[in-house]
């Protein structure tokens, strides 16, 4: 007589339910371990951006997840955010701020006791520098207090940094001391009529400390404008001056300067045209030297990486 086969266990009702419990419970496995290690990668993340491990500035990449693009480092630093304390940078800001501020105005009311006219104050670049660096510490600083803001006009920002901020004022420091060491009548008024030395060293010698603030400090979402662009907005500002100035003194015969007023008009042309290169090296330099920078604090990002995870 034929046994009648029984049926397998896997068949089983109790059996079914068995395994179905087990593949559940195994996926509730997975999805646990999933976001045990979810939330590990991202409190990792958290407490490197937030505790950097060593006291020098690092770069850190926004995406933390994936590899850095190091070609994009190369060509500027894009997507960059360096780490910098941001009340230290809010204080040094408003200082700017205050001192040039004040110098500001202090100029205006030397020029309504000298009862000279307002409008001669801009045929000095200097008066011109002086403004440009207090539009700047003044964004910089709106941009510090408020991060949305600091993120909507990143691009803008840095296109005045590198094309008028940074360029007038290492022309500014190099060509006034350098002409004072060979002639200061050049460019300095008459002993009597001169401003108090203390103005003298804010307008012509801290100003170049302030325009590489940015330069070494923190810089997010920094990009590197365009060279050729970055020159054009260079050579139309310059451009713009020298007109002016050539105005003043053709029609109203007002020389901001002793070197303007002894020189003939191909002098003149040849003072614009030295002006105008000069202006444009020091834009190239500021961009070689930004990029240089860059990579370099790049490599120290990379070995301190591999140092730590050798440890």
């Amino acid at each position: 007589m034929k046994k009648e086969p029984r049926p397998s266990s896997s068949s089983s009702p109790l059996s079914r339910r068995k395994t179905s419990c087990s593949s559940w419970e195994l996926l509730n496995d997975h999805k646990r371990i999933g976001s045990i290690r979810f939330r590990r990668i991202t409190e990792s993340i958290i407490n490197e951006i937030s505790e950097p491990k060593s006291p020098m500035r690092r770069i850190i990449k926004t995406d933390a997840i994936n590899d850095v693009n190091h070609s994009n480092l190369n060509q500027g630093g894009n997507d960059l955010r360096l780490e910098h304390p941001k009340r230290w940078l809010i204080a040094f800001y408003s200082i700017l701020l205050l001192i040039f501020t004040a110098s500001y105005f202090y100029n205006l009311h030397d020029g309504i006791v000298q009862k000279r006219s307002l409008l001669f104050d801009y045929a000095y670049l200097t008066h011109w520098n002086l403004t440009f660096l207090i539009l700047f510490v003044f964004i910089e600083l709106i941009c510090n207090l408020l991060a949305s803001i600091d993120q909507m006009t990143s691009a803008i920002r840095n296109h005045y940094y590198h094309s008028i901020v940074l360029p007038f004022s290492m022309f500014v420091f190099t060509f006034f001391w350098s002409l004072c060491i060979y002639n200061e009548e050049l460019v300095r008024d008459p002993p009597e009529k001169r401003s108090k030395e203390w103005y003298n060293h804010i307008v012509h010698t801290a100003i170049l400390p302030a325009g590489f603030i940015k330069f070494f400090t923190i810089i997010e979402h920094h990009q590197m404008p365009e060279i050729n662009q970055s020159i054009w907005i260079t050579i139309s500002v310059a451009i713009f001056y020298m007109m002016l100035t050539m105005i003043l003194g053709e029609i109203f015969e007002l020389y901001a300067y002793q070197l303007f007023r002894r020189s003939s008009r191909s002098q003149f042309s040849f003072y614009f045209l030295v002006f105008l290169f000069t202006l444009v090296f020091f834009n190239v330099l500021g961009i070689r030297l930004r990029k240089a920078y860059v990579n370099w604090m790049n490599r120290i990002n990379r070995r301190e990486e591999s140092q730590n995870r050798h440890q």
